[in-house]
């Protein structure tokens, strides 16, 4: 049976200290969706269960006349946490990447429009760095952001740079190939 990651990404977030499910949402958002995401249709019933198994506490908080559901974790998940971020990893999934499974069919495009598929591509790789580039000014203010944050958007925006320059070195070998050279 595969193991739910989702869990210990939300236990996770709640070493932080409490959380609503809105307020982790924000974090996966904000903090982590260049290398993790979340829905809140993953996120409520793991929170859920995280509470079943007493990985973690709810708590029902009144703010300004609204009540609002307050996760915190416990000592024993904790100690999950700690477990399985010592456990060795596992494989990285493959990732399903449509851009690259549309130019594995390029044979039935022309060659203008699977440059015109990678230069979209490389655009939209651009975008992420822009955000990315948002993000790292943003950390460079927020105090006490752990140095790992600064870590693994280091790690995406490499993986956006390198992205970009393999978009680039592939439309100038498309259009060299369009030329006959």
């Amino acid at each position: 049976m595969r193991e739910n990651k989702s869990l210990y990404a939300l236990l996770g977030i709640l070493m932080f200290g409490p959380h609503t499910g809105y307020d982790i949402k924000q974090r996966i958002e904000q903090r982590l969706s260049h290398f993790w995401h979340e829905s809140y249709g993953q996120i409520y019933p793991n929170l859920k269960r995280l509470v079943e198994l007493g990985w973690a506490t709810l708590t029902d908080e009144l703010v300004s006349g609204r009540s609002r559901k307050i996760y915190t974790i416990t000592k024993l998940g904790q100690i999950k946490f700690h477990e399985w971020m010592n456990q060795p990893l596992s494989p990285p999934s493959p990732e399903k990447n449509e851009m690259l499974l549309r130019l594995y069919f390029g044979q039935n495009q022309s060659i203008e429009e699977n440059r015109q598929l990678i230069r979209n591509y490389r655009e939209q790789m651009e975008e992420i760095r822009s955000v990315f580039h948002t993000i790292q000014n943003q950390l460079g203010v927020a105090e006490g952001e752990p140095a790992y944050g600064r870590m693994t958007l280091g790690f995406g925006m490499h993986v956006v740079e390198a992205i970009t320059n393999w978009c680039l070195e592939q439309e100038i070998y498309l259009e060299k190939f369009n030329h006959g050279q």
